[in-house]
């Protein structure tokens, strides 16, 4: 036997003597595939596994085995084997495997003929490629190629390279050292791994222990893991933990490079976890409480007779049976009615066990369905669907290319201007950090935030002793020094957010909320206080973005919009409104023009290299249950989650054009431009100028609106509004409506807000429903919680814009006071 092959949850193919092995490092090899050269009807065992081989028969003057393929399996793995199509220049044996949830994976150990004059056999290749939707290829393909790490390449691997070069979803994995030694003329690697649509992590490498001219190989596919800390799964005992963590060295002081900086935060982050680990013990969950001893005993009553019934066929035994088990029936409904008002009656808001119950009842939790990724099959497994999401996710972290937005000349110009600026002379004339600016943000965290990547958590920052604050407060003031965001700060962990009332089956309907690292987050706060300081001191931010600013709201940015149309109606005028929709506005941030922009506005130059230290080589994995994908780049935009984020996209957006007659009200991405005439005429005029100068702007920075999702309302009193021309972006008509929810109001023409109000009526009554088992009348709910729970959460929903806008509801709309009162009324 020459070749074996291994498979695992996390797989390795590898090859012994010559072949290849597949393993995980959770579990014990899985199976074995070997393309042989033994003897027929000579099958070497392996202990616990199962074997499978197919013989080359050869048809001369007589027949005869010689050569083919095999694979061993272990026993204990969920498998089958599937016949092998007809193939003529190659040998393959296939076996089906089932790894946890994953979906099956077909595993191939082939063997490519030698001296075929039509070259590579990819007749037979295809053949294999179709039979299973996830494959794996693995032995002696006889293929040499540069790109596959050979100093030469073959006949072979020319045709293959060729044909596998157009195909999506199949990658091929080449170890880096020679496969095969060859004394008479050069070694290469002609033993290779071709996969189709498996979506793991995955290593390839060759081990040089035994003495054979094919040397083994090792292909190790990774199926996910599981975070090292999840708060649901441990307890920990936090005294503890601070009290082990004061007697841990602190992380090494001496940082002369970027290098060593990355090491240190490195160390910083093992420390935090294995004393975490060390102060925490594992979750149980509680045995299942019994049922009273009173049903127990009927239950064992119940089978009695039915014993006896089965036996005798006496009918009284059977009426006794009938009549015990209605009983029990009766009884355990009662007693499980029981016990679920006895937990409804001991929820309180401080321990939260109230807010826990409420946000299920509203948000039940419901699974990610199958996804239709590119490839036309559908992602079943959550690896699969991480995977398709994150490709989907990463052409939405790519910079704008539509043809408009595509001008090299530009955009070599202000590439060349920031690097310029990056690699010129600067002075450190940003403050230091200090141990209290520190201290002060930490205690602000809220502890039950999910971590990033690293899983350091902010109840872990929380509980830190006073010389890791302090070695914290070094580490970031030597950041700053050096201009320097660590690298293992820069992954985020995308949590996919469906969007409300889309298909879901689609991976483009889910928004991306990024975990990012709580430590980068201490970093992040030192450089947004700078940052604001400076924008705050020279009145950067212009006064009509309210978005992400200090004493300011949607509640003000509405109160400015609704008062500039009721000065329009008060003066007989109508006010015209122009909704912008910015596509995916936070995450086609183009970073060489904010960076640009910081420039122009003459942020410290210091901050501006940390800054673009922040914004480059980012990347970013999707998470699924748990389930990690591998990494995407971030090529624009900002995480969402991050601190710097907003502050970034308001200065992205500063330079937005201005005319003197109309009024622009921001708030971050959402967009309103107004303004008023007693012409309607003269109103479209006005927006259309104005369009074509936001055109002019929105192609020099990238900025790409959806002319579709825009949308012009025009307020007025009047009756009747003659026919008007549309409105277009970029060639494309803006459709006129009369309904328009913006900041979470609806306003209509005459802005008497019925519609708004309907809304209103319609989600608190379903907010009531999905909360009518805590706060109807029957709940065994304390009053006070049940009036708490309609203040926090049903009331708000109804009343939570009209006293920002002055609107008198007890007076003007009696249908919201009635169905409060209502409310209020069942809820006693």
């Amino acid at each position: 036997m020459n070749k074996y092959v291994k498979i695992l949850p996390k797989i390795i193919i590898s090859r012994p003597i010559q072949g290849y092995d597949v393993t995980s490092p959770s579990t014990n090899h899985i199976a074995r595939c070997v393309p042989e050269e033994c003897s027929a009807g000579f099958t070497p065992l392996i202990a616990n596994c199962q074997v499978y081989r197919n013989d080359r028969i050869n048809i001369n003057r007589r027949t005869h085995n010689f050569g083919g393929t095999c694979i061993y399996i272990k026993s204990t793995i969920e498998h089958h084997r599937v016949p092998t199509p007809e193939l003529v220049s190659m040998d393959a044996t296939i076996v089906e495997i089932k790894i946890g949830s994953h979906p099956p994976i077909k595993i191939i150990s082939a063997y490519a003929r030698a001296g075929m004059t039509g070259g590579f056999p990819l007749v037979d290749l295809q053949k294999l490629l179709k039979s299973g939707p996830n494959v794996i290829i693995a032995g002696d393909l006889n293929a040499a190629h540069i790109a596959w790490n050979s100093p030469r390449t073959s006949f072979y691997g020319r045709k293959l390279f060729n044909y596998l070069q157009g195909i999506n979803g199949i990658n091929v994995l080449a170890p880096h050292s020679p496969t095969h030694i060859n004394l008479h003329t050069w070694d290469a690697v002609i033993d290779l791994a071709i996969l189709k649509r498996i979506p793991f992590h995955s290593q390839i490498r060759v081990k040089n222990d035994l003495n054979s001219d094919h040397l083994p190989v090792i292909l190790t596919l990774d199926t996910g893991s599981f975070p090292i800390y999840s708060p649901e799964h441990f307890s920990t005992n936090w005294e503890n933990f601070r009290h082990i963590l004061s007697f841990k060295p602190l992380p090494p002081c001496k940082i002369t490079s970027n290098d060593d900086a990355d090491n240190a935060v490195g160390c910083l982050s093992k420390i935090l976890k294995e004393t975490l680990a060390e102060a925490s013990t594992q979750k149980f969950n509680d045995p299942p409480e019994k049922l009273p001893i009173g049903i127990r005993d009927k239950i064992h009553l119940r089978n009695y007779f039915r014993r006896q019934w089965q036996r005798t066929r006496d009918p009284e035994f059977r009426r006794e049976f009938y009549r015990i088990k209605d009983e029990i029936a009766e009884e355990t409904k009662r007693h499980l009615l029981q016990k679920r008002a006895e937990q409804i009656a001991s929820l309180t808001p401080d321990s939260r066990s109230l807010w826990r119950r409420s946000k299920l009842l509203r948000k039940p939790y419901s699974p990610i369905p199958p996804l239709r990724g590119e490839t036309g099959y559908p992602a079943l497994a959550p690896i699969e669907k991480a995977e398709v999401l994150a490709d989907s996710l990463r052409k939405q972290f790519e910079p704008n290319t539509d043809p408009i937005f595509d001008n090299p000349i530009v955009s070599g110009k202000v590439h060349e201007a920031v690097e310029s600026f990056a690699n010129s002379p600067h002075i450190n004339n940003l403050s230091s950090v200090t141990a209290s600016e520190v201290f002060d943000f930490i205690k602000t965290l809220k502890p039950n935030k999910s971590p990033g990547l690293d899983q350091i958590s902010n109840r872990m920052l929380k509980n830190l002793p006073l010389k890791f604050i302090l070695y914290i407060t070094f580490l970031m003031n030597v950041l700053m020094q050096n201009c320097y965001f660590p690298k293992c700060w820069k992954t985020a962990v995308v949590v996919p957010i469906p969007k409300p009332n889309s298909d879901l089956s689609l991976p483009q309907n889910y928004r991306p909320i990024s975990l990012l690292s709580c430590l980068s987050k201490v970093f992040e706060s030192v450089l947004l206080r700078r940052l604001n300081q400076f924008l705050d001191d020279n009145n950067i931010i212009i006064s009509e973005q309210f978005g992400f600013r200090k004493k300011l709201s949607t509640n003000h940015q509405l109160v400015r919009v609704t008062e500039l149309i009721h000065d329009g109606f008060e003066k007989s005028e109508t006010t015209g409104a122009l909704f912008l929709d910015i596509a995916k506005a936070f995450d086609k941030i183009w970073h060489d023009g904010l960076l640009l922009k910081l420039m122009r506005l003459g942020v410290s130059a210091q901050l501006i290299k940390i800054l673009r230290s922040y914004l480059t080589s980012r990347n970013f994995q999707v998470r699924i249950n748990h389930i990690i994908s591998s990494p995407r780049p971030i090529l624009s935009g900002c995480a969402q989650g991050s601190l710097l984020c907003p502050t970034l996209f308001n200065i992205c957006v500063n330079d937005i054009p201005k005319t003197r007659s109309c009024h622009l009200a921001i708030f971050a991405d959402d967009t309103a431009i107004l303004t008023k005439h007693k012409d309607p005429r003269t109103i479209i005029t006005r927006l259309q100028h104005y369009i074509s100068q936001l055109q002019l702007w929105l192609t020099d920075w990238k900025i790409k609106v959806n002319p579709n999702k825009c949308a012009c309302l025009l307020f007025t009193r009047k009756h009747y509004i003659p026919p008007l021309p549309s409105l277009e972006i970029f060639g494309q008509p803006v459709p006129r409506i009369f309904d328009y929810k913006y900041l979470g109001l609806h306003p209509d023409p005459k802005l008497s807000f019925n519609i708004h109000i309907n809304n209103a009526i319609q989600k608190a009554t379903i907010a009531s429903t999905q909360l009518s088992s805590l706060v109807a009348r029957w709940s065994t709910l304390p009053i006070k919680h049940k009036i708490l729970l309609y203040k926090a959460i049903i009331r708000p929903v109804l009343y939570v814009w009209f006293p920002s806008l002055g609107i008198n509801i007890t007076n003007e709309h009696q249908e919201i006071a009635s169905f409060s009162e209502q409310a209020t009324y069942a809820h006693r």
